[in-house]
């Protein structure tokens, strides 16, 4: 395969937007990349990037915890209030985290007012959380 036809199917899989000031940051539950994806997380909201970030995740079989308590406990170590945070800790999916993360959203706060988006997850997932956004 070309190199070329290798790059658009990057593209594709893993679209690149430039991070922008959103009403809401998103982090999608993993077991694996914890501390990369909570010192990203703790960088876009130093940078202003969000005031509130749900963080979405339920066990795993091989934890007890929530990935989203997981995620939490490492964020706030960071230095993010538990204020800021919106756990939502039953999704076993990214179906899941969406439906089940919107609902946890609307509990705490307006969700018909949030427009805008920071989602923070695997960049091989991206295409998947923005089809799985847009279906729910």
């Amino acid at each position: 395969m070309a190199h070329d036809d290798l790059r658009s199917i990057a593209e594709y899989v893993m679209p690149s937007f430039p991070a922008r000031a959103s009403d809401l940051g998103f982090l999608f539950g993993t077991r694996h990349g914890v501390p990369e994806f909570c010192a990203a997380a703790h960088r876009l909201w130093l940078d202003g990037m969000f005031t509130r970030l749900l963080v979405s995740g339920g066990r795993t079989r091989s934890s007890s915890l929530a990935e989203a308590d997981v995620i939490a406990e490492r964020l706030v170590g960071l230095g993010i209030p538990d204020s800021v945070l919106i756990l939502e800790t039953e999704a076993t999916n990214t179906g899941e985290n969406v439906q089940f993360g919107r609902a946890r959203v609307a509990e705490v706060m307006d969700a018909a007012a949030i427009r805008s988006v920071v989602v923070i997850g695997k960049i091989c997932s991206t295409r998947r959380y923005l089809m799985t956004l847009q279906r729910h």
